[in-house]
C-alpha cells in the first residue's frame, strides 16, 4: 500500500519524506501536477532553498545536494539549525535567520560575541556564556559594575572600564 510519512518542525519545515511504494514512480511520471496521483514537490529543507529534493531508490533525500547537506551550523552559540543558503549569490550565510543575525551582543562590557540562545525556549540569553555572566565586580570602592573584559586578549581585568584607567593612575603615583 501507499504509505507518506512527512514530519516537520516548530518552523514549519519539512524535515523528510519517505515514500513506501511502486506507485510513486508511475506517478512522478504523469504531467502535470495532480494532487490525487503525484505527490507535492518537496523542496530542500535549507532555509533559502527552493529546489526539489532528490530521490534515492523510493526515498526522497532532506536535501537538492550534498553542499546543503553539510551547509554549516548557525553561528550563534545554542543554535543547531543549518545556515541561511541565498539562491540568488549562491552564498551561505553565518546564521540560521536574521533574527539570529540580529542577536543582541554580550552584556559584558567590552565582549563582542553575541548572547546564547536556548532553544528551547526560543529566547537569548544576557551574555555569551556562563563565564561572562558571572564576572566579577569591579574592585574599585564603591562601584558595583562588572569588570571589563579585552575581547582581543581575552583577558578579563580587575576593574570596570571607566575605573580601569583611574586604577592604572592610583598605582603609579
Amino acid at each position: 500500500g501507499k504509505a507518506i510519512v512527512r514530519r516537520e518542525d516548530s518552523d514549519a519545515f519539512v524535515l523528510g519524506i519517505v515514500v513506501k511504494s511502486e506507485e510513486f514512480g508511475r506517478a512522478k511520471m504523469a504531467t502535470g501536477y495532480n494532487p490525487v496521483t503525484t505527490p507535492k514537490p518537496i523542496v530542500c529543507k535549507l532555509t533559502g532553498c527552493s529546489n526539489e529534493v532528490y530521490e534515492k531508490g523510493n526515498n526522497l533525500l532532506s536535501y537538492c545536494c550534498q553542499a546543503h547537506s553539510e551547509a554549516p551550523l548557525c553561528n550563534l552559540r545554542g543554535c543547531s539549525r543549518k545556515v541561511y543558503f541565498d539562491e540568488e549569490t549562491n552564498d551561505f550565510f553565518d546564521y540560521c535567520s536574521r533574527k539570529h543575525s540580529n542577536a543582541p551582543l554580550c552584556k559584558l562590557k567590552g565582549c563582542r560575541w553575541k548572547v546564547h540562545f536556548d532553544a528551547k525556549t526560543n529566547s537569548f540569553f544576557d551574555y555569551c556564556g556562563r563565564t561572562h555572566s558571572r564576572a566579577p565586580l569591579c574592585k574599585f570602592n564603591g562601584c558595583s559594575l562588572q569588570v571589563h573584559f579585552d575581547s582581543e586578549s581575552c583577558y578579563m581585568y580587575d576593574f570596570c572600564q571607566s575605573h580601569d584607567n583611574s586604577a592604572e593612575m592610583s598605582s603609579i603615583q
